[in-house]
């Protein structure tokens, strides 16, 4: 089973996560920034939304976790592209675009 992390506030965006991952088959957990996390997965969002403040999660989920991570933004923007990938982020997309491309980033992730 392919399993997501994915750390956001945003309800409609987690509702929508849900609903794409239940429909892929995937196992998908919701958690704050402040939660401590033992188990693997096999990718790691985190939702900074438009805050260059939530980078840090990037940074803190990139020493916990050996996988893809990838940051999620509201509307893609260059510095805060570039400051997620200053912070670790493999990739960094829009929600939206996130959403259509899991099924994608699976393909890709299992045969790296």
């Amino acid at each position: 089973m392919f399993r997501v992390l994915l750390y956001s506030d945003d309800p409609q965006f987690c509702m929508k996560m849900v609903a794409e991952c239940e429909r892929l088959g995937f196992q998908i957990r919701l958690v704050d920034y402040l939660e401590e996390i033992k188990e693997q997965y096999e990718i790691v969002a985190v939702d900074v939304g438009s805050d260059f403040k939530k980078t840090r999660y990037i940074s803190k989920a990139k020493e916990t976790f050996r996988v893809p991570i990838f940051a999620i933004t509201n509307k893609m923007n260059s510095k805060l592209q570039a400051k997620c990938n200053d912070d670790g982020a493999s990739l960094t997309f829009e929600k939206k675009i996130f959403i259509q491309s899991l099924h994608s980033i699976k393909s890709h992730v299992e045969n790296a």
